[in-house]
């Protein structure tokens, strides 16, 4: 007797496989948004640590996708000594608000844009992975465009599935090389290795969504790898394997001994931190 949820993932799977969808049963399977946030969801519930959130200046900013119809949601954090940014790209589960504890570290080493994919916190819309790809972008052209932020002054933070699109969104730009930096961590090598990984390989038509180790090769700014060595959710192994086809020679892999998927800053401590400001000022990562 197959478990519930391994029951409702065959009869899912098999009634896309009927239509020949491979890439639609990847969209439905894929992206574990938490439940939608109302328009007027309070972000300070979310502020841990005895921070008052009246205390700490940000923004809730509001852009449209490349698709009209599509709204998406960001909050920006000022550092007001800082002319660089660190646009953050965040993981599958949850939404936004649950990265805020992240962003506010980060906003003590520069700048920090967190976007929200569509179908996640209050952005509209329904995630797929031509979707999400389409909103990274938008959100790099909006933080250039609009926030006022020059490529050269600009990092990219992608954690498990953002790191995938951080590498979809640079690959797509003309212009990729003159980022200044890339922090990846927990990434994954490919859509097909972890469906792999799932025991899902043999699906038709599936092709190769999310194909990071294709994309990486247009990638030349410095990079920071972190990875778990622990991790059953994005094996350890994709991460390295795809460090090593990342082809700039500024690069570094940070392996967090004992850890899993989740808890790789707590695990670290400061030292995290301190790994991406060395990136972000441009000094060594050893």
């Amino acid at each position: 007797m197959l478990p519930r949820t391994l029951n409702y993932f065959f009869l899912s799977a098999f009634a896309l496989l009927a239509i020949g969808c491979g890439d639609q049963l990847f969209d439905k399977i894929a992206f574990k948004p938490a439940q939608k946030l109302a328009p007027d969801a309070d972000i300070c519930r979310y502020f841990r640590g005895g921070q008052n959130c009246q205390d700490i200046q940000f923004e809730e900013l509001f852009f449209q996708s490349s698709e009209p119809q599509i709204m998406l949601q960001a909050l920006f954090f000022p550092h007001p000594q800082s002319q660089k940014l660190i646009i953050y790209f965040h993981g599958n589960g949850g939404h936004i608000y649950h990265r805020v504890s992240h962003a506010l570290k980060l906003s003590k080493i520069a700048n920090v844009f967190v976007m929200s994919y569509r179908g996640y916190g209050k952005s509209s819309g329904v995630p797929s992975v031509l979707g999400i790809e389409r909103d990274a972008i938008t959100a790099l052209e909006y933080a250039h465009r609009q926030l006022g932020f020059a490529t050269t002054q600009t990092y990219i933070y992608g954690r498990s599935l953002g790191s995938a699109v951080a590498i979809a969104a640079l690959a797509d730009r003309v212009q990729a090389h003159e980022y200044a930096g890339v922090v990846l961590v927990s990434p994954f090598y490919s859509g097909r290795r972890m469906a792999a990984e799932r025991g899902l390989a043999w699906v038709p038509g599936l092709g190769n969504p999310l194909n990071s180790a294709f994309k990486v090769r247009y990638l030349k700014m410095p990079a920071l790898f972190i990875h778990g060595t622990e991790d059953r959710i994005i094996p350890f192994e994709q991460g390295h394997d795809l460090y090593q086809l990342y082809p700039a020679d500024k690069k570094t892999f940070k392996a967090v001994r004992g850890i899993g998927h989740n808890g790789l800053s707590r695990a670290v401590g400061d030292a995290y931190w301190k790994w991406i400001e060395a990136l972000v000022a441009a000094r060594d990562l050893s």
